[in-house]
């Protein structure tokens, strides 16, 4: 498998299908929700306005979601379309992610309990050390192989889900089937998947770094306003400035992403 030339073709498919930015911006921007809570029932009743904050940042997230689901399946299907010289409009994207929405989004939680499941067995030794409920030394003694064991395993599981998607996406497998082609072509394949991810990986620093100097400017002018104007003025004219930079870097690197392994997974397809 050749690194570079599929690092190459994947620039060009970005460039060449700024459209498909749309969808990369939902992959990209998804893998950024986090929640955080925080009891306060002790302190009080809540705040009136706390319940329509959660609900609106709960329909947020949701349409986030399904918007990552839909634009997964659509940014596969387009890289290929790219391949064959055709184009995906982004209709076509929204009726393909509809088609395999289920198996995607089966896939994204499985991936998401594999992750979860592997971060509890290595965290439960140095959390029990840390309640003291076992000695700290022999809860790292425990943990230190769980790491070492539990980082390929990370990997293999990571793999396994970039593949079967574009299974399920390219092929029309369900997600089991897709699950058992996937183990099938990451055999003998680990060292083209590892250099795939470290591909991708670049992809997502080179976003950054653009980000950082496309952003400059508008936190520049930011903070010029907020001396000149005060803090609402300045956070107006930075946000103007820096979240239109942000949204297209991350269009940007979420196509990249996409495009990179599928671009891998056709290639080891033939």
């Amino acid at each position: 498998m050749d690194i570079t030339h599929i690092g190459k073709r994947s620039l060009r498919t970005l460039w060449a299908r700024k459209h498909l930015w749309f969808f990369g911006f939902f992959i990209a921007a998804a893998g950024g929700a986090t929640a955080d809570g925080a009891g306060s029932s002790a302190h009080g009743p809540l705040p009136q306005w706390l319940l329509p904050l959660l609900i609106a940042f709960s329909v947020l997230g949701l349409a986030v979601l399904i918007m990552n689901v839909l634009s997964e399946a659509a940014l596969i299907r387009g890289v290929q379309r790219d391949q064959d010289g055709e184009s995906l409009s982004i209709a076509e994207g929204f009726r393909v992610g509809g088609r395999h929405f289920l198996t995607v989004f089966v896939l994204k939680v499985l991936l998401a309990a594999g992750f979860a499941g592997a971060g509890v067995v290595v965290a439960a030794p140095i959390a029990l050390g840390a309640f003291e409920v076992v000695p700290m030394v022999p809860a790292i003694l425990v943990a230190l192989p769980l790491v070492v064991v539990g980082i390929p395993g990370a990997l293999t599981l990571y793999f396994l889900y970039e593949y079967a998607l574009r299974f399920a996406v390219l092929e029309g497998f369900g997600a089991r089937d897709a699950i058992r082609a996937a183990r099938r072509l990451l055999h003998g394949r680990l060292g083209d998947s590892v250099r795939l991810t470290l591909l991708s990986f670049a992809g997502q620093l080179g976003g950054g770094l653009v980000t950082s100097v496309g952003a400059l400017p508008g936190a520049a002018l930011g903070l010029g306003a907020y001396f000149a104007f005060g803090l609402a003025p300045s956070v107006m004219v930075g946000a103007l400035l820096v979240v239109p930079v942000v949204i297209l870097v991350q269009g940007a690197t979420g196509t990249f992403r996409s495009s990179v392994w599928t671009l891998g997974f056709l290639g080891a397809r033939g």
